[in-house]
C-alpha cells in the first residue's frame, strides 16, 4: 500500500515547521480531488454524489495519516480549513490553548509538581536524620543524648525553652533537577515550548541540557530541641 507521505517529505515540514498540504480556498471540490488523489481514489464527478461522499473521504484520509505519521509531525486543519502537515512543536505553539495541548502541558506539570514535591519530602527526612546537623555552630549533634532534630517548612520561628539552636536549610526557594527522560516524547516537545514560552504554564522551569530546573517556594528550618 503506497504512503500518503514520503520521506522526503517529511523532512521538509521538520525543516519547515508546517506546510500547507491543500488551500481550503481553492473550494471544497477542490479538497475532495485532492483527497481523492492522494488516496488513489477516482473522483466522483456528480455533484451530489461527491458532496455526499466528501466527509468519507476526509475521515478516510485523517485515519489513514494517522496511522502513517510518527509522533513528531501531525496533520490538522487550521479555522480557515486548510490541511497543515506541522512538527508536533509548530502544531502546539499554534493550538497551545487547543484541549489535546492543554491536557498534556497537565500531565507535564503534574510531574514536575511530584518530582518538587518528592524532594521537599527527602529534605525534610535529610533533616531528621542529621544529614544537616553541621549547619548546628559550635555543636556535635551525634555525640549528645536525649536531643532530636525537628523540621519546620515555614518562615516562623518555633524557638522555645527547649530549643538548643536552630538553622535555616532553605529560606525561600527549592531548586529541582528533573531528567527529561521521565516525560514522554510528545511531553518532552511541549515542554521545550514550555521553556521558550514560560507564560503558558504556571510551573517555574528552565533548560538545563538533558533536564529541567523547577523551582518552588520552600522554607525549611531544623531545630536541636532536648527531649
Amino acid at each position: 500500500m503506497s504512503k500518503l507521505f514520503n520521506d522526503e517529505f517529511l523532512d521538509d515540514v521538520r525543516k519547515a515547521g508546517t506546510i500547507c498540504l491543500i488551500d481550503s480556498g481553492y473550494g471544497a471540490l477542490h479538497i475532495y480531488e485532492r483527497l481523492c488523489d492522494m488516496l488513489h481514489k477516482a473522483p466522483l464527478e456528480v455533484t451530489d454524489e461527491w458532496i455526499e461522499e466528501y466527509p468519507f473521504i476526509w475521515d478516510e484520509f485523517f485515519d489513514k495519516a494517522q496511522e502513517e505519521l510518527p509522533e513528531d509531525i501531525v496533520l490538522w486543519n487550521n479555522e480557515t480549513g486548510d490541511f497543515l502537515v506541522s512538527t508536533f512543536s509548530d502544531y502546539a505553539r499554534s493550538n497551545i490553548d487547543d484541549d489535546y495541548i492543554q491536557d498534556i502541558i497537565n500531565e507535564i506539570e503534574c510531574k514536575i509538581e511530584k518530582e518538587i514535591e518528592l524532594r521537599k519530602r527527602l529534605e525534610i527526612e535529610n533533616v531528621e536524620n542529621g544529614e544537616y546537623a553541621y549547619l548546628f555552630e559550635n555543636i556535635d549533634y551525634f555525640s549528645l543524648s536525649n536531643v532530636e532534630i525537628v523540621a519546620h517548612e515555614d518562615y516562623y520561628n518555633h524557638e522555645n525553652e527547649d530549643t538548643i539552636v536552630s538553622s535555616i536549610i532553605y529560606d525561600g526557594e527549592i531548586e529541582v533537577y528533573i531528567e527529561k527522560s521521565i516525560f514522554s516524547t510528545k511531553e518532552r516537545i511541549v515542554l521545550e515550548v514550555l521553556l521558550t514560552s514560560p507564560e503558558y504554564t504556571h510551573v517555574c522551569i528552565s533548560n538545563n541540557g538533558d533536564s529541567i530546573l523547577a523551582y518552588d517556594t520552600f522554607y525549611l528550618v531544623q531545630y536541636l530541641q532536648k527531649i
